[in-house]
C-alpha cells in the first residue's frame, strides 16, 4: 500500500444524529461495508467510544473513487454522519504490516520484536 485513507465517520451536529435513526440505518451500513471489503477497497472498520462516530481504513485507490464510495455510505445518504477522508502517506510500520506497503517504501522501521 503506497498511501491509505483513514476515515472518520463523524455524526452530524448539532449533538449529533439521534442514535435510533444511527441503529436503524446499521443494517444497510453493514452491507455497504461488506460490498467494499468483498471488492478489497476496505482493509478495517469500527465504532467509536463513544458512539459518536466510526473509522474506516481504507486501500490506496483514485481519490474519486473513494468519494464516491464515501457518499454511497447509507450513513452519508440519510444525513446521520459526515466522512473526514485524510490521506496518509506511510513512513514506518510495524513488522506485522511490512506487507501491506510497497517494498522500499519504508527507509527505516521499528525491529521486529524477538
Amino acid at each position: 500500500m503506497e498511501s491509505g485513507y483513514p476515515i472518520e465517520v463523524h455524526r452530524e451536529k448539532p449533538m449529533g444524529a439521534p442514535l435510533e435513526r444511527v441503529d436503524e440505518a446499521i443494517p444497510a451500513h453493514l452491507q455497504w461495508l461488506d460490498e467494499h471489503y468483498a471488492a478489497g477497497h476496505f482493509l478495517a472498520s469500527g465504532r467509536r467510544e463513544p458512539r459518536t462516530g466510526g473509522v474506516i481504513l481504507a486501500r490506496d485507490m483514485p481519490p474519486e473513487l473513494l468519494a464516491e464510495l464515501v457518499a454511497a455510505d447509507p450513513f452519508a445518504r440519510l444525513g446521520l454522519a459526515h466522512h473526514e477522508v485524510i490521506r496518509f502517506d506511510p513512513s514506518k510500520c510495524a513488522h506485522e504490516l511490512e506487507g501491506l506497503l510497497r517494498p522500499g517504501r519504508v527507509e527505516g522501521r521499528y525491529p521486529h520484536p524477538s
